[in-house]
C-alpha cells in the first residue's frame, strides 16, 4: 500500500459518534501559479485515493488568501466530472440537502473562515482556482508571493458557539507530508528581475528567466520545486527583487471579453501568448463578466517622510499554545528588538495574552527609560506560550476602555499567530475604535491567520507585516514600529483620468422651461460607469504598497491614467500616474475577479461592523449579489456542483486507525537564489505523533 499524506488540509470526514473531523489520505499536489506584478492567478490539482469500499460524507478543507477567494472548483469521481457553480450559502446548502435526499452525487463548497475554505462531498481529485493580491516586502520594494499549503489549529474560545467555529476545533492536524508536491510559478515584471528567494527553506529551482517576446520592458522567471518535495508543514513563500532600486506607481489595464470565440479571444492576447498566464483556462470565467468590460489596477508603493509623532504603544504579544516553539521564540525576539528601538519621548506597556491576560505593568503604560527598559527587556526573554488559548477580544476590551494620555496617540502592536475562530468580532471591536486607536499588527510563524492579522491592522488604520524566519524579523519588526510612529496620509481621493462614455446622449432642444438642453433619457447619467475597490481608501504609509481597483462598464473607454490626493499634516499631497501601452495586459481575467474579491472583503468587514440589522441585511444582499455575478466565494455564496448526468456511483472513503500528530509548524529558514544560481537545498524538521482511534461512519456517494 503506498504512503499518503495525512494532510491538514484537503479531504477530511466528521465521526458521527466523537464529532471529530478526520484527515483523508492525500495522494500528490500540483500547484500552478501566474504572478503578474501585484496579482496572481493560482491553480491547484488534489490527487486522493480510497482503498476501501465503505462510502462516507467528506469535507474538503483550503486554506485561501485572505487577500483572494476561490474563483473554480471541480471534481472528477470515478471520470465523472462535477463542475461548480456560485450561489448564496443558504441557497446553496438547500439545494445540496435536496440533491443528497435524491442520491445524487453532489458537492457542497462554504467558506467558514476567508482563509479556511470547506467543500462538502468530494473524493479522487480536486480542482480549485483562485485570485489574489501578491503584497511587496516591507521596504525593500520586493514582490512577496505566498501559497497558503498549511492551515494551523485555530483557537475557539469557549462563548463563540458558531457551527462552523466548533468543527474547526474538533479538527485534527497533522505535519507528516509523504505526499509529492510539485508547484510552478511563474513571475512577470516590467524591469528586469534581480533575484529570487525561498523565505519557506523550500528547494526552488529557476528554470529560466528574460524578456517576454513582443513584451517591451516585461521580464519573467520560471520557478519549480527542485527533487522530491514533501514540505507541506509551513506557506511557500517567494520573494522575488527587481533590479529598479524603487519600485515606480504605474496603472494596469486589461480588456474583458469581447465578440468571437474563446480560443479567438485568447490568441490575440499577446500577454497571454507570452506565458504570463499558464493555466490553461476554459470559457467559465467570461460568462461572469460584461462583454466589453475593462479592468484596471492602480499600484503603488509611496515614498515620503513626515514628522513622528508622540505615541502611547500598547504591545500585545500572544502567549497561547499555538505558539510554543519556534514561534514564542520569534515573538521574543520581536518584541525585544522592538523595545531597544522606542524613541525616549514615549510612554508604553506590555500585555501578554491567551485564555486569560497579563499586564507587566498594573498601573497601566510608564514612561520610556532605563527602568522601564531594563524590566521590559527581561519579560521579554522569559515569556513562554504557557496561557492556553488564543482570546484577543478581553485585552483589546480591556485597552480600549482605558483613558488617553494627553499629547501622546494610542498606537496598539499585536504580535500573534492568529489562531483563532471568533475573528469578525475581534476585527469589529477594532474598527470601530479605529477613529481613537490606531492598531499595527505583526504574524508570527509560517501558519499565521492572513486573515486576522490583515484584517485587525485594515480594520484598525494601521499596517502588517509577517514572520517566517530569523532574518525577516527585523525588517518586519522595524517596518512596523516606524510606520507606528509616522502619520498616516488620510482622505485619500483617487480620480481615474480621461473617462468618457462612447455612448451619444441626445439632449433635449426644445426651449422649454423644464427639460430644455438636458438628456432625453435621464436614466444614461444616472448609471454608475465604473465600480472602484477599495470603495475607502485606506491610509496611506510610507513604503507600504497600496492597490485600487476599477472595473469600467462596456462602452466607457479604458482610463488614461489617474490622479492621487491625499492628506498629510504638512498638507495636501498629489501624484498623476499615466497609462502606457506597455501596461494594457489585453484580455486576462485576474484584475476584473481581483476588483470584485476586494470589493467583497471591504464589504464583510463593513457588514462585521454594522450593528444596524437594517443596515447589515442590505450589505449582505450587495456580497450575494457579486458573488453570484462573479463567481466569487464569500461568507455568504458557496459552490454547490451536482452531477448532470446523474450516473451512479458507489465510492467513497472509510476510516481506520492513523498515527496522526497535532500540525506544529517547522520553523523555516532562507534560502537565497540569485538570478546566476538556480539550485539550492533546504531543511526541514518533523514532529512527532501520537495515536488517534475512529470509528466507522458510512453514507452513500451515488446517484
Amino acid at each position: 500500500m503506498a504512503d499518503f499524506d495525512i494532510s491538514p488540509y484537503g479531504l477530511v470526514w466528521k465521526n458521527p459518534q466523537t464529532r471529530k473531523t478526520i484527515p483523508i489520505p492525500l495522494k500528490s499536489v500540483s500547484i500552478t501559479a501566474s504572478v503578474v506584478h501585484a496579482v496572481a492567478q493560482v491553480g491547484i490539482t488534489q490527487f486522493y485515493e480510497n482503498n476501501e469500499n465503505t462510502p462516507i460524507e467528506a469535507s474538503y478543507i483550503f486554506p485561501v488568501d485572505s487577500n483572494g477567494a476561490v474563483t473554480y472548483f471541480q471534481a472528477e469521481l470515478d471520470g465523472k466530472v462535477i463542475k461548480g457553480q456560485v450561489k448564496s450559502s443558504e441557497d446553496a446548502r438547500k439545494d445540496y440537502d435536496e440533491e443528497i435526499m435524491d442520491n445524487d452525487t453532489v458537492f457542497l463548497g462554504e467558506e467558514t473562515k476567508p482563509d479556511v475554505f470547506p467543500k462538502t462531498r468530494a473524493s479522487a481529485k480536486v480542482v480549485i482556482e483562485y485570485v489574489t493580491e501578491v503584497k511587496n516586502d516591507p521596504d525593500c520594494h520586493a514582490i512577496r508571493f505566498f501559497i497558503p499549503t498549511t492551515v494551523a489549529p485555530r483557537y475557539v474560545p469557549p462563548t463563540d458557539n458558531d457551527a462552523k467555529s466548533r468543527d474547526l476545533a474538533n479538527m485534527s492536524f497533522s505535519p507528516r507530508a509523504p505526499a509529492p508536491l510539485d508547484i510552478k510559478v511563474i513571475v512577470s515584471i516590467q524591469g528586469d528581475i534581480k533575484s529570487v528567494e525561498s523565505l519557506s527553506s523550500h528547494k526552488i529551482l529557476v528554470e529560466s528567466r528574460g524578456p517576454i517576446p513582443d513584451r517591451p520592458s516585461w521580464n519573467k522567471a520560471v520557478v519549480t520545486l527542485s527533487g522530491n518535495v514533501t514540505e507541506m508543514d509551513r506557506d511557500y513563500v517567494l520573494l522575488v527583487t527587481p533590479m529598479e532600486p524603487v519600485m515606480k506607481p504605474r496603472v494596469y489595464c486589461e480588456s474583458g471579453h469581447g465578440p468571437g470565440s474563446f480560443e479567438d479571444r485568447r490568441a490575440t492576447s499577446a500577454l497571454r501568448h507570452s506565458s504570463l498566464t499558464i493555466h490553461n483556462k476554459s470559457p467559465r470565467f467570461y460568462q461572469t463578466l460584461e462583454s466589453g468590460s475593462t479592468a484596471a489596477m492602480t499600484h503603488l508603493i509611496p515614498s515620503f517622510a513626515l514628522n513622528e509623532e508622540k505615541v502611547e504603544l500598547i504591545i500585545l504579544v500572544d502567549r497561547s499554545g499555538s505558539m510554543g516553539g519556534y514561534s514564542i521564540r520569534m515573538a521574543s525576539a520581536a518584541l525585544q528588538l522592538f523595545l531597544h528601538s522606542l524613541p525616549t519621548d514615549c510612554y508604553f506597556s506590555v500585555i501578554g495574552f491567551g485564555s486569560s491576560y497579563e499586564l507587566l505593568f498594573k498601573e497601566g503604560s510608564l514612561k520610556y527609560g532605563p527602568e522601564s527598559l531594563h524590566e521590559t527587556v527581561n519579560y521579554a526573554k522569559s515569556i513562554s506560550a504557557n496561557l492556553g488559548g488564543t482570546e484577543i477580544l478581553a485585552p483589546l476590551k480591556d485597552i480600549y476602555s482605558r483613558p488617553h494620555i494627553r499629547g501622546y496617540l494610542r498606537q496598539i502592536f499585536v504580535i500573534t499567530d492568529g489562531a483563532i475562530s471568533n475573528t469578525d468580532q475581534v476585527i469589529s471591536l477594532v474598527k470601530q475604535n479605529a477613529h481613537n486607536s490606531r492598531l499595527f499588527a505583526l504574524g508570527i510563524g509560517p501558519s499565521a491567520s492572513h486573515y486576522l492579522v490583515q484584517g485587525i491592522a485594515t480594520a484598525g488604520g494601521g499596517t502588517c507585516a509577517f514572520v517566517e524566519g530569523d532574518d525577516s524579523i527585523q525588517n518586519a519588526t522595524l517596518s512596523q514600529l516606524k510606520n507606528s510612529l509616522q502619520p498616516s496620509l488620510t482622505e485619500i481621493n483617487l480620480e481615474w483620468i480621461g473617462l468618457s462614455s462612447a455612448t451619444s446622449v441626445e439632449l433635449n432642444p426644445e426651449k422649454t422651461l423644464f427639460g430644455y438642453n438636458k438628456p432625453l433619457q435621464p436614466e444614461i447619467i444616472k448609471e454608475k460607469t465604473f465600480s472602484q475597490s477599495p470603495k475607502n481608501i485606506p491610509p496611506i504609509f510610507d513604503g507600504q504598497q497600496m492597490v485600487v481597483f476599477g472595473i469600467f462598464h462596456p462602452g466607457v473607454d479604458k482610463p488614461s491614467g489617474v490622479m492621487i490626493t491625499a492628506n498629510s499634516p504638512d498638507g495636501p499631497l498629489t501624484l498623476n500616474i499615466s497609462m502606457s501601452d506597455a501596461n494594457v495586459l489585453g484580455n486576462t481575467e485576474m484584475l476584473h475577479k481581483l476588483a470584485v474579491v476586494k470589493l467583497i472583503r471591504e464589504l464583510e468587514i463593513e457588514e462585521t461592523s454594522m450593528r444596524d440589522k437594517f443596515t447589515s441585511e442590505i450589505i449582505k444582499d450587495q456580497i450575494i449579489s457579486l458573488g453570484v455575478k462573479h463567481g466569487i466565494t464569500s461568507k455568504h455564496t458557496s459552490y454547490i456542483a451536482v452531477d448532470e448526468n446523474r450516473r451512479c456511483l458507489d465510492i467513497g472513503f472509510v476510516e481506520r486507525r492513523q498515527v496522526l500528530s497535532l500540525d506544529s509548524p517547522a520553523g523555516p529558514s532562507r534560502h537565497y537564489v540569485s538570478m546566476d544560481t538556480t539550485d539550492v537545498t533546504a531543511h526541514m524538521s518533523m514532529i512527532s505523533g501520537f495515536v488517534r482511534s475512529t470509528s466507522k461512519l458510512g453514507s452513500r456517494i451515488g446517484s
